[in-house]
């Protein structure tokens, strides 16, 4: 899939799900990232399955938040910094051992 817009995205996800013998009108729930192109408001994703299926409401991904989390923490608490430092070393030990 080359086109990315938020536009593109929902028609391949109606036709997906039509594909797979589902009914937009039975979802309730729906998650994805909250990328620009997914949770719009307006032109994106969201909007675009809302508007098949006004029940079917925005979840954030729990994981995308969680990787949120990870990449801001460093920054906001010094002892999370250090301890991801610690990790880092750990693993770039590990991985660059010449030992198979």
């Amino acid at each position: 899939m080359s086109d990315k817009t938020g536009a593109a995205l929902s028609e391949e996800i109606l036709k997906k799900i039509e594909q797979e013998g589902l009914n937009i009108k039975n979802c309730r729930w729906k998650s994805h990232d909250s990328g620009a192109n997914m949770a719009g408001k307006y032109q994106e994703v969201q909007a675009r399955i809302s508007e098949s299926n006004s029940l079917a409401k925005f979840l954030p991904c729990a994981a995308h938040a969680l990787n949120l989390v990870r990449v801001n923490a460093p920054t906001a608490v010094h002892e999370v910094a250090g301890y991801l430092g610690t990790v880092n070393c750990i693993y770039t030990y590990f991985s660059a051992s010449t030992n198979s």
